[in-house]
């Protein structure tokens, strides 16, 4: 994709569907590869942009992307680290507080809100946002005056969505079929991703409907786990031909989220569509020096949609904070 880009400058920026019949990519290998890219990144093949795939995939390649590993603690050890650094540097953690009004000018800022049903108010110099893109495209925290550039940046990006559902079961069935089983692909399933925790034998495994896949999901069963569960079941089966009901007796547990349905995310992750290219540089410049946007979505080495480009991204604020870049 990255070659064919360079060969054909005249097109600048193509959607991932445009560069597909563009390229002639053969039908059966251009409705896997775009399978991929719903499912993987959570988008619309006809808005993503090809560009931005093939610069995401290149800063992949550099952090070793095609390595498989998670944290043994779980993701929650990520935010309890951060906040053992805030609290030891003196500072406090504000939970179940939903900011409703950002008011600013240059050098004041005025957070307010509700906490338990009371309202709160928090003034400073400066602030350092990381609302998700989908909070900060549905308007539901209100900044006044509205920082027009970010803004416009922040509309032009779009927000992936995707259904998970991961179930816990008695023992792993899928071990005694594929010893070193991570990743398992099923076009056509209801949900066509799953993962396990390999290489540890933690009895549980993961589905993932992405793009389109979410969409029929959403529309289907409404966040119902149960019909779900039922879903996700028979997927499995498919799969690896076992009886459903045989499934559903040794299933303890099922987790399910939808992240378009939550109201502090509105959608999984952000990707990059056709023509929006400068929109993460143009939402990390400083306003004003008083607000400072943080978040995947203002990452700045091509590592849009993920955990290790959030981080960076706070790094990156923080520094402007400090006046040290």
């Amino acid at each position: 994709m990255a070659d064919w880009l360079q060969r054909h400058p005249q097109q600048p920026d193509p959607s991932f569907d445009d560069y597909l019949r563009a390229a002639n990519v053969p039908p059966q290998t251009a409705n896997r590869a775009a399978g991929y890219v719903e499912g993987f990144n959570a988008a619309d093949r006809a808005i993503i942009s090809a560009t931005a795939l093939a610069r995401q995939q290149y800063a992949e390649h550099r952090l070793q992307g095609d390595r498989v590993f998670h944290l043994q603690a779980g993701y929650s050890a990520l935010p309890d680290y951060l906040a053992d650094c805030l609290h030891r540097a003196g500072g406090t953690v504000s939970l179940d507080s939903r900011v409703q009004r950002i008011s600013w000018r240059r050098g004041s800022v005025l957070v307010t809100g509700t906490t338990m049903d009371r309202e709160f108010a928090f003034q400073a110099a400066e602030a350092v946002i990381t609302l998700p893109l989908g909070v900060l495209q549905a308007d539901s925290v209100a900044f006044d005056p509205p920082p027009g550039e970010i803004r416009a940046g922040w509309k032009s990006l779009a927000m992936g969505q995707v259904n998970r559902i991961s179930l816990l079961f008695d023992h792993a069935f899928w071990s005694t079929r594929a010893d070193d089983l991570s990743f398992l692909f099923a076009p056509g399933e209801t949900f066509p991703t799953w993962w396990t925790a390999a290489p540890e034998s933690t009895p549980i495994i993961t589905g993932w409907a992405g793009g389109a896949g979410n969409f029929r999901l959403s529309q289907q069963f409404a966040g119902d786990l149960g019909t779900l569960t039922t879903a996700a079941l028979q997927s499995l089966s498919n799969i690896f031909s076992i009886p459903a009901a045989g499934l559903e007796g040794c299933l303890r547990k099922a987790y399910h989220h939808d992240w378009h349905a939550d109201p502090f995310s509105r959608g999984a992750y952000s990707y990059v569509p056709a023509g929006a290219l400068d929109a993460a540089r143009r939402m990390s410049t400083p306003v004003e020096g008083t607000l400072y946007f943080a978040g995947e979505h203002t990452d700045m080495e091509d590592q849009w949609g993920t955990v290790h480009g959030a981080v960076a991204s706070g790094t990156r604020a923080a520094r402007q904070v400090l006046k040290i870049v």
